[in-house]
Parts: C-alpha cells; structure tokens; sequence
C-alpha cells in the first residue's frame, strides 16, 4: 500500500512529484531488470531442467512472464471531475513449486521496497544539493548586484537623489557666504585704496599742495579738510616738537604693516571665494545629473530586488527540501507499507479445473454438433423419397412405408428416456459444479443479464 506523509503537504510539500502508477512502474521496470531477475533465478535454481537449452534472454523473459504487478484503484471525485486513483498494488510469482514461488515472492517485495526507500532518499538529496548550488550562485548575483549599486553610488555620490535635499540647503549656505566673501572682498579692497592714497599723499609734500589747491578752488579756508590739509604741510615743512616727528614716524612705520595686513585678508578672501565658486558648480552640476542617475540606480535596484526575491524562493525551496530529507531519515514520508506479506499457496492458481470442466462441456456439445453436419454432408447414402427423387430426377411410382415393430418402439421410447434422463443429470451436475467451484448461480445468472442488457 502505498502511505502519504505524516505531515502534511501544506507544511512541507511532498518532493516525490509523479503519479503514483509512474512511481510504481519505474520501481518495476528496475526490480526486473536483467541483473536481477537472473540473480533470482541462479539462487533458486528455477530453471534447472531448462537451463541447458535456455539462453539468458529466455530465462530473464521467463521470469518476467512469471512475475505480475497489478494495481488497486479507487474512484475519486475532484470539483466536477471523477477519475481513478492508485492506492495500492499487489505483487505475485507463478511457479511450479509452491514454495519457490513463495521465497521469489518475498525477495521481489523486498527489492520493491528497497528501490522505493533509494530512490526517495536519492532524490530529497540531490534535491538539496542541487538547490544549495543554485541558492550559492543566486547569492552571488544578489551580492554582485550590491557592489554594482555601491561603486554607482560612490561614482555619483554628488548626485544622489537621497541627498538632494541637502545639497539644496547646502548651495543656499554656499551662496550666502560667497555673497559675505564678496561684500568683505570689495569693502576691504576699497579700504585699501584709500590708506595708500593717503600714506602717499602724506609722504609727499608737492601732493598735498597740489590736493590743497585743487580743494581751495572748491571750499573756503575754514573747511575742515582745507584746515588738516594745511597743518600736514605746515608739519612737513616747519617741524615743531621731537614729539610731532616721533607721530609721524609712528604712523610712517605702521602704514606699511597696516597695507601688508590688508593684502593677506584680501587673498584669503579671494581663496574662499574661489572655493565656494568651485563647490557652488560641482552641487549645481551634481542637482542637473540627479534625473539621470535616479534613474539608473532604479534600474540597477529593480534588478537587485528581482535577484534578491529569486534567492528567497530558492531558500524557501531549499528548506522544504531538507525538511523533506529529514523526513524521509525519520520514515515519515510517502512510502511503500506491506499490509499482507506473501503467503504460501495452499492451491495452485492454474489450471483451474472447473474452468476445464465447463469449458470442456461446452466444447464437446460443439465439436459434436459440429460433427453431425460434417457426417450430414459427407454421408452418400440416400435416406426418403425426396432424397430419392433429388437423385433420379423423376417421382418414385410407390412408396413402401417403414413398417415399426412394436419391440422396436418400445425400444426407441426406453431410450429417449434415458437420453431425458441423463441430460437432467448432466444439467444437475454442472449447475453443482458452477454453485460450488466456480460461481453462485444467482450471481452467474445476474452476471449474464448484465451483460446482455449492457
């Protein structure tokens, strides 16, 4: 018989997924193989007698002559659809010698049941192997799939969608302070342009005259700008204390750090400024590729999450497989259960007698039937007038009747009666013979009728 799983199939799906008349016939078609039905053969010497004349073609077909595997089905319904469905099978071996057959019997269950467990065991393990191998491959697309989204993202990493937000905030902050940079850059350098013009025209006496003149055409004397312009010269050409020179040397000395001081700023204000340009076109030029690169990586992650889902199936099938296996270590899988074990017969299977007799009967009232028209047609002698006249071709003048004596009627009514009488008796008999060894009469009869109204 053949037994499902213990566990059920939603569980751990079964990994055995041919029919069950499949799986009987690929088990037969390896216990009857050459190797094995002469190994059968040689350890029970069934074929001694013969063996001389036999080659090992006949004896390997001999014994699967001798061998016979027929199915039990039953009938199932599924939704609006009714089939047949094999549950069990049953084994059997004809021989000569009742216990020979028993002990081929037994050996050819055995290998039966042994090829079930193999097989099954053969397939949950390469099963396994083979998805483990599949999974491992699949496992390094999904990782290779990574390293491509991670070199593209490290190649773009200015560009990235999910840093566009930042990058925004970013430019307006990089274009705030570029615009402080300009305003100090442009405040300081016009600061600069007029402390030298100054400190030139402080250490040149022609020039503030020249200045003094040019004011005086546009302001009166009592301008404040007149009035220093005039001390300056006046300081220059007529010096007035030791303590007048030591300011003016003072301010002599410190205009030179005061321009070097300036000139430093300005050139770090001009880097920053340089550096916040630069940043300001990479972010921009960044933001203008982020369409493009959205859209490659979300190529890249679609085919990264088809590798990923693909891998999850394969482990998912992986371990219904390893279940399986060890279902199959802990015999709880389909497999194959004896219910009946061979027996030894107590009767021969063929031929069957009652078979022979019935047979046998019909066949004599045949060949005897049969007979009589065969002696009808080649008998010569011509028996009644119109025989007679079929010959001679004319009607006979007179016709002598058979005169009956009464002996011999009495005769011929004593042997109808036995003929009535032994017919009864064979009637009987075989009626007897189908009751008790072959068939009750009231089914054998049910039996017929079913079959002419069919």
């Amino acid at each position: 018989m053949v037994v499902s799983q213990n566990v059920p199939d939603s569980v751990v799906p079964t990994q055995v997924q041919v029919s069950v008349d499949e799986r009987i016939n690929n088990i037969k078609q390896r216990v009857l193989t050459r190797e094995s039905l002469l190994n059968i053969a040689n350890k029970y010497n069934l074929f001694s007698g013969s063996a001389s004349y036999l080659s090992s073609s006949d004896l390997v077909q001999r014994m699967r002559d001798r061998v016979d595997v027929e199915l039990v089905s039953v009938d199932t319904v599924q939704g609006f659809r009714t089939g047949k469905v094999t549950i069990a099978f049953k084994l059997s071996f004809q021989d000569k010698n009742p216990n020979l057959a028993y002990q081929v019997a037994n050996d050819l269950v055995a290998l039966f049941l042994n090829w079930n467990e193999t097989l099954q065991s053969e397939t949950a393990t390469d099963t396994t192997i083979f998805l483990t191998q599949v999974a491992d491959k699949q496992k390094q697309e999904v990782e290779r799939q990574n390293d491509l989204i991670s070199a593209y993202k490290k190649q773009h990493s200015n560009a990235l969608p999910e840093l566009t937000i930042m990058n925004m905030t970013a430019l307006q902050n990089d274009e705030i302070s570029l615009k402080n940079v300009e305003q100090k850059y442009n405040s300081l350098a016009g600061q600069g342009d007029d402390s030298s013009s100054s400190s030139t025209s402080s250490t040149s006496l022609p020039a503030l005259k020249a200045k003094l003149a040019s004011l005086s055409a546009v302001y009166s004397d009592s301008h404040p700008d007149i009035k220093a312009l005039k001390l300056k010269i006046a300081s220059l050409e007529n010096p007035a204390t030791t303590q007048d020179e030591a300011m003016t040397k003072t301010e002599q000395s410190n205009q030179p750090s005061k321009v070097s001081s300036t000139k430093d700023t300005l050139e770090l204000l001009a880097r920053q400024r340089q550096t916040l340009q630069d940043r300001i076109a990479q972010i921009r030029a960044g933001m203008l590729q982020t369409p493009e690169v959205a859209q490659q990586l979300d190529v890249l992650t679609s085919q990264r999450d088809s590798a990923q889902k693909r891998y999850e199936e394969i482990l998912s099938k992986l371990q219904s497989a390893q279940m399986a296996e060890n279902l199959k270590k802990e015999n709880k899988s389909d497999r194959f259960v004896v219910l009946e074990p061979p027996v030894k017969p107590d009767k021969p299977f063929k031929p069957k007698p009652v078979k022979i007799m019935v047979m046998g009967f019909f066949l004599a009232i045949a060949s005897s039937g049969g007979m009589l028209m065969a002696l009808a047609t080649l008998d010569r002698q011509i028996r009644g007038v119109a025989a007679l006249e079929h010959v001679l071709g004319n009607r006979p003048l007179a016709v002598i009747p058979y005169l009956v004596l009464p002996e011999e009627e009495i005769d011929r009514k004593r042997k109808i009666k036995i003929a009535i009488i032994a017919a009864c008796f064979g009637v009987i008999l075989i009626a007897l013979l189908l009751q008790f060894f072959y068939m009750p009469l009231n089914e054998l009869f049910m039996k017929i009728m079913a079959q002419l109204l069919a």
